[in-house]
């Protein structure tokens, strides 16, 4: 349960902070002509809603992704599930234009979520000064995450990241409520220095546990947790090959044709994480 994220509504006068019980879920983040999820199987889907709500016992999940169609799809799972959605577009590498032409697609499908009668928060995009093209220098992700290892080099690009982004959100808050009737949000990191007015939710990604923030780290995890699983990080029995132990996952997804002996028709097995997270959640009830 490495990274998470905090959540605070805004009101007219105040913030107040939000509660959740809940957890990211991976539709397929898009990198280097393939995603993090396949295959994408709308069967798997649905019956990974009903574990997260009945066995982990959230009740709101964050679904990511760069296919429209794929956010959708799980959305309407999580909210026959009974589960609050989080729908949060995650690109990789397109421009700021190519960014705002998809982004009407993704508005369009959680609002054919949201009138249906779930409870749906629409997240504006996610990362957007690392995972856009030209706010950031470099042609690709790690290109420009090089850029936030180096202080030196970063601090006088910060000006100009953070004015490129609040003229990309405010143009995508504007593209939105045109299309989406529910409350809108966006998953910010530190960069991107957000003016949250155009917004109703502040929501930030907490990052991983480093140093500087262990004595905050505790108390930030209380919103989502990341993530349920990895679909990319397979686990093997070959060591060599087992790509798990760089998961954050609380599922081991497992390779070939195997299915988990705990979830026989799933195939991953649930990590000590799984239990101690549900074992939380049940426990918030009481």
């Amino acid at each position: 349960m490495e990274t998470a994220g905090l959540v605070h509504q805004r009101h007219a006068n105040e913030v107040r902070t939000m509660r959740f019980k809940g957890i990211n879920y991976d539709t397929g983040f898009i990198s280097a002509g393939t995603t993090t999820r396949e295959p994408f199987d709308p069967d798997v889907v649905r019956r990974e809603m009903e574990i997260i709500r009945c066995d982990l016992h959230c009740d709101a999940v964050r679904i990511t992704g760069g296919y429209p169609e794929r956010l959708e799809i799980a959305a309407a799972c999580a909210a026959d599930a009974g589960l609050e959605v989080w729908f949060c577009p995650f690109t990789n590498n397109l421009t700021g234009e190519a960014f705002m032409a998809l982004l009407p697609e993704f508005a369009d499908g959680a609002e054919r979520v949201r009138t249906r009668g779930a409870e749906v928060v629409f997240l504006t995009g996610s990362e957007l000064s690392l995972m856009t093209a030209g706010i950031l220098p470099g042609d690709t992700l790690a290109d420009r995450a090089a850029s936030l290892a180096d202080p030196h080099r970063l601090r006088p690009l910060i000006p100009g990241v953070r004015a490129r982004i609040n003229d990309l959100l405010c143009k995508s808050v504007d593209v939105v409520r045109r299309r989406f009737g529910g409350k809108l949000s966006y998953a910010s990191i530190p960069l991107d220095g957000v003016d949250w007015t155009p917004f109703d939710i502040i929501s930030t990604d907490a990052g991983y546990r480093t140093a500087p923030m262990a004595a905050r780290f505790r108390e930030g995890i209380r919103a989502f947790v990341y993530t349920f699983a990895r679909y990319d990080l397979v686990d093997s029995s070959e060591l060599r090959e087992d790509f798990d132990r760089a998961s954050a996952g609380i599922v081991r997804v497992l390779d070939g044709e195997r299915r988990g002996r705990r979830y026989p028709d799933m195939p991953w097995e649930p990590k000590v994480a799984f239990t101690a997270l549900a074992d939380y959640y049940r426990d918030l009830d009481r």
